[in-house]
């Protein structure tokens, strides 16, 4: 989802880098929690440990991005599914 929100044409998003896009991810993250929760009265264990999982690992994501490791394993996939 955080690509997709990165790609959004609006001058907050383009300007505030990744606390922007990352941020705007975390919120939809939490709404669908709060949605679930209130939904079904409960929060799902899926979300008790995806979202921390996925917020923890954010800034992983933006150390390792432009890393020769990264490149590598990113190749392989992409030769893999070709």
């Amino acid at each position: 989802m955080t690509p997709a929100i990165a790609r959004i044409p609006f001058s907050f998003i383009l300007n505030g880098g990744p606390l922007a896009f990352f941020g705007l991810t975390d919120l939809c993250l939490l709404a669908f929690v709060a949605f679930d929760t209130i939904k079904h009265k409960r929060v799902h264990p899926v979300f008790l440990w995806g979202v921390p999982l996925l917020i923890l690992f954010q800034p992983f994501r933006l150390f390792m991005a432009g890393t020769s490791v990264w490149m590598s394993i990113a190749t392989a996939l992409v030769k893999l599914v070709s």
